[in-house]
């Protein structure tokens, strides 16, 4: 008798329902807070007025991507898992519907989150355009406040794209890129995975995952360089003196950041 027979056999059918009832509950817990973290997201930006600028917009977009994987992708999920043990019992067409979802959402919040880091460095290179301040409330923090000046139709571009750009990705590899002889076989063995070359997973990976982390990475070094700089009282003093001084000058200067008009009242 090997190990895998003792190990399978040293598990009693009634420790079996324990864990299946454990992890049940976890995934309760999970999609109760995927789903009402997001629903409140999005309740808030719609409720609230001062919420309503167009920055958030985008934000508003992710969290409706998350609200679908916690209202579909993650119930199913956690329905085959725990009930079926893993085992795929629900045919081609749903493992196909449950495929392009989740490829889908998974994009669309990758590029959501290169939108906003777009989005972002963008109000600090225009700052006289999309960068505005709230006097009363982030004098004393220095914080920047991305503006309601922003452009509605450059969000809404980015959010279109995002959502265009997911659905093309997601498919494309259960159409194009398919193994339809090991998805079969995948099937029959009660398997639900997009099978593909290493190739063609890599470059969705690379596309979906790497590409987006390696712009977004040096934006935010560049956004977190600006807004120090914003916080910088001697900073901005040597600013308003070179303003003074060389008023021409300055503005080119100071153009790139926006600090120093925001910090005029």
């Amino acid at each position: 008798m090997d190990n895998t027979t003792l190990f399978s056999s040293s598990i009693k059918p009634s420790n079996c329902q324990f864990l299946q009832l454990i992890s049940g509950l976890f995934f309760l817990l999970l999609i109760c807070c995927t789903v009402f973290g997001n629903l409140l997201v999005i309740i808030a930006i719609i409720r609230f007025r001062h919420l309503r600028r167009t920055s958030n917009y985008l934000i508003c977009s992710l969290a409706l991507t998350d609200l679908i994987v916690g209202l579909i992708l993650m119930p199913l999920k956690a329905f085959n898992e725990v009930v079926n043990l893993g085992s795929w019992r629900y045919g081609r067409r749903l493992c196909f519907s449950w495929l392009f979802l989740a490829i889908l959402c998974s994009t669309a919040s990758s590029f959501h989150l290169l939108a906003i880091a777009v989005d972002r460095y963008l109000a600090i290179n225009r700052p006289h355009s999309v960068l505005t301040r709230r006097h009363q409330n982030t004098q004393k923090s220095g914080s920047l406040h991305w503006g309601s000046r922003r452009h509605k139709f450059q969000v809404a571009a980015m959010v279109v794209f995002s959502w265009a750009v997911s659905f093309g990705i997601a498919l494309f590899p259960l159409t194009v890129w398919i193994d339809e002889a090991a998805f079969e076989k995948g099937l029959r063995e009660q398997i639900c995975f997009p099978a593909q070359k290493v190739i063609h997973k890599l470059a969705s990976q690379v596309v979906v995952f790497y590409g987006p982390i390696a712009i977004m990475i040096p934006l935010y070094v560049k956004i977190y360089q600006v807004n120090a700089l914003c916080n910088d009282k001697s900073f901005l003093k040597k600013l308003a003196t070179l303003e003074i001084k060389t008023p021409v000058l300055s503005s080119s200067v100071t153009s790139p950041f926006g600090c120093l008009a925001a910090n005029k009242s």
